[in-house]
């Protein structure tokens, strides 16, 4: 089995010119498209395993699109699961491209790790840190003491502190475009512990 990599909120089909972090990189989502696939296929293998969290595909190019949507996901390279955000009725997910996860957990040398995009249930479990996906700016990187995020019910801005352990949030525009290696974030936590 080869390495385990996040990406977040990719959003294939996206129109860049109304993504404030898209708009000056691309002018088309074809020219986007193009270049998420080179990235994604120049840092996965296809041993690698991919967890997908957020918008895959942008809700817009839901309905419409489905040959796109499967050729966009058979041309990247690595076993894909998908984590849904089970409280966002947009964030929907043609179920036909490949496993759908609601959150998952797992021990990565020796750490645990949790994965979900359900905010709320961030650092339910004792883990040593969680991974989510959220293009909102107010939610960085790196959330090592307190975290915000938007109630999906009220719409109301959540202020979460004293967070028991970090939350890395590997929305692709905050990566450079390019899927997430577990050891990045691992290395994240260890200088965090320090």
């Amino acid at each position: 089995m080869g390495n385990k990599f996040f990406v977040g909120d990719i959003n294939f089909g996206v129109d860049p010119q109304k993504c404030l972090r898209r708009e000056n990189i691309w002018n088309d989502s074809v020219s986007m498209n193009d270049d998420l696939i080179l990235n994604w296929n120049d840092t996965i293998t296809d041993d690698d395993s991919v967890f997908i969290l957020g918008n895959f595909f942008d809700p817009n190019f839901y309905s419409e699109n489905t040959e796109e949507q499967r050729k966009i996901y058979k041309s990247l390279r690595g076993n894909k699961f998908y984590i849904q955000n089970t409280k966002l009725p947009y964030n929907k997910y043609n179920h036909e491209l490949g496993p759908v996860l609601t959150e998952l957990t797992f021990i990565e040398k020796s750490y645990l790790v949790r994965v979900t995009n359900n905010f709320d249930m961030i650092n339910r479990i004792g883990c040593n840190f969680s991974v989510v996906s959220s293009i909102e700016f107010y939610i960085q990187k790196y959330n090592h003491d307190f975290i915000y995020y938007e109630d999906q019910k009220t719409g109301a801005i959540i202020l979460q502190n004293n967070l028991p352990s970090p939350v890395y949030n590997v929305c692709i525009d905050n990566w450079d475009f390019m899927p997430v290696p577990i050891d990045e974030l691992l290395s994240f936590y260890l200088h965090y512990k320090k």
